[in-house]
């Protein structure tokens, strides 16, 4: 490619990536309020865009708007500053039951909208301190290991200092501290600064669980009085919630024999590096699961199960879980992944992966599944396969049967295939008239080192274009030539091979944009670096692999 090309080839990668991390979000602190609560809606923009341009009308239907609050904050990530702007918006609704946030157009993007549950406020409140607390749970039973969500509240009428409050610790159970809101609330004309906190509770045993009380204290805070005040702390302030019981049901008779998944929602999705499809004999490609519960802790999500088939081999790699918090509670995400190498051309089969799971909100048994995969895998043509067939043709000739006959048919192919080999030699020739001599001669590659030096520069041009997919499939080919494996390493057996903290870094960051939730751009300068870093030191290592490193496989 010519240097103007390449300019160019640059400028359209760095527009098409600014392109790719703008966006316009649209998020609110609670989708379940009372009529008399606030709620907090917050736009936010993290490449310039004018927030204040929002045409906020669309809202006044549904809620009482205040006044939009602006702030903006500046960051910088691998050398690359990002400028972050929010937009935060006081919203009181106008009626009971279901109401929605529309959607807000910015700078071409289009956030989604935002649905939620308006309910009569609670009648047991008792209005008549300045400072109380209560507690509830958003269900009087539940299924072992499903969640719960525990909510804490303080009211406060006045303002306070020095607050603390007790942790939830509960028996037989695990919890997890979610996000904490504050917010407003008018009860009986009277105004309260409220505070919550929420938990989500996995109980680990059915019978009857307890929840117990969270104690909370605090201090008055007084207005100054003169400069010869000696301190503004009033009375204290401590109240204690009241204990909660819920009911846990075991697992139901009717679940399948398999890894108990109560949750509200649950997907299976599949993602492959290289297309099945496109794949030949010799190939590799990574494929990945991840399984994705609403209300599950991510470490009960199993791995998923690979089964192997005849003539493809699999390399798992070791499954990983991770929790997203929410305001609706705990989203777990499991992820299996596997480098499947092709040693058998045909016709393949992957068999279909089914999970069950148990929905807790129709309280049904589910099945989520990806359907089997069919799929051809070519031959890849190498030399002296074309003349072996034609031998083994000639060999089989029926009685009577003249081997003119027989090469007939080939001789066509011979014809074509002599045509084609002059063509792309004349293509060559002439290609190599217009290069330099000075080029040619600092790109022809030794002969004893010709096939490792040309898989590491396949592994430096995906890490220079940020492809995460075709590099990691790069490392592992490269990674099986240079250390002489039998077949493809996995990024854990290439980590310890290497023993360089940097490096191995840059390959945690390489896998966590692989297998995490997809929010982050993956960038592969720090993994090109160190890896030329690596490579050079052991140059001297790279010319003899064997005798310097042990084999990954026995």
């Amino acid at each position: 490619m010519s240097p103007l090309g390449r300019v160019l080839a640059l400028l359209c990668c760095l527009f098409c990536t600014e392109l790719a991390l703008a966006e316009i979000s649209a998020t609110i602190d609670r989708t379940r309020i009372s009529v008399q609560d606030t709620l907090t809606l917050t736009l936010r923009a993290n490449a310039g865009e004018d927030l204040d341009s929002i045409d906020l009308a669309p809202l006044q239907g549904e809620f009482a708007v205040g006044t939009p609050a602006r702030t903006s904050r500046f960051s910088s990530i691998n050398g690359r500053s990002e400028r972050t702007t929010e937009l935060r918006i006081a919203l009181l609704p106008r009626r009971l039951g279901k109401l929605q946030v529309p959607a807000f157009r910015v700078a071409g993007q289009t956030t989604q909208p935002i649905e939620i549950v308006v309910e009569e406020a609670s009648t047991e409140v008792d209005n008549s301190r300045d400072v109380f607390v209560e507690a509830e749970l958003d269900a009087d039973s539940v299924y072992v290991q499903s969640q719960l969500i525990h909510s804490f509240r303080i009211y406060e009428a006045v303002e306070l200092q020095d607050r603390a409050r007790s942790q939830l610790e509960v028996v037989d159970a695990v919890v997890e501290e979610l996000d904490s809101n504050s917010f407003q609330r008018n009860i009986n004309g009277r105004t309260y600064r409220v505070h919550e906190v929420q938990h989500a509770i996995f109980p680990q045993k059915s019978g009857e669980l307890t929840i117990p009380s969270i104690s909370f204290s605090g201090r008055e805070r007084l207005a100054r009085r003169g400069y010869l005040s000696f301190g503004n702390a009033g009375e204290a302030v401590r109240r204690r919630s009241q204990p909660l019981a819920v009911r846990v049901k075991p697992i139901p008779a009717a679940y399948p024999d398999a890894a108990w998944l109560p949750a509200r929602a649950l997907t299976l999705e599949e993602h492959w590096s290289t297309p099945p499809e496109q794949m030949e004999v010799g190939d590799s490609a990574t494929r990945t699961l991840t399984l994705r519960a609403e209300g599950i802790d991510g470490k009960q999500l199993p791995a998923i199960e690979q089964i192997p088939i005849a003539g493809i081999k699999f390399y798992p790699d070791q499954a990983r879980s991770e929790n997203i918090l929410s305001n609706s509670g705990i989203t777990g995400i499991g992820i299996s992944s596997a480098a499947l190498l092709v040693t058998q051309a045909g016709k393949h089969r992957l068999p279909a992966i089914r999970i069950p799971w148990w929905d807790t909100g129709s309280d049904q048994l589910r099945f989520t599944e990806i359907p089997a995969r069919e799929f051809t895998i070519a031959a890849t043509l190498t030399p002296g396969s074309e003349q072996a067939a034609i031998t083994s043709s000639t060999s089989a000739l029926e009685p009577g049967q003249t081997s003119t006959q027989v090469q007939a048919v080939p001789s066509s192919i011979w014809l074509w295939t002599t045509i084609a080999a002059l063509a792309g030699w004349l293509l060559t020739t002439l290609w190599l008239l217009r290069r330099s001599p000075a080029a040619q001669v600092a790109e022809q590659p030794s002969a004893a080192s010709e096939r490792e030096p040309l898989l590491f520069r396949t592994l430096l041009e995906a890490c220079e274009q940020n492809r995460a997919g075709d590099a990691r499939l790069a490392l592992q080919r490269w990674g099986q030539r240079y250390f002489n494996a039998a077949c493809l390493p996995t990024l854990t057996e290439l980590q310890a091979q290497f023993s360089e903290p940097a490096l191995n870094q840059a390959l945690a960051e390489l896998e966590q944009s692989l297998f995490g939730d997809g929010t982050g751009q993956w960038t592969g300068g720090a993994l090109m670096e160190a890896l030329r870093a690596w490579r050079k030191h052991h140059i001297s290592l790279a010319e003899q692999p064997t005798a310097a490193l042990p084999p990954l496989y026995d």
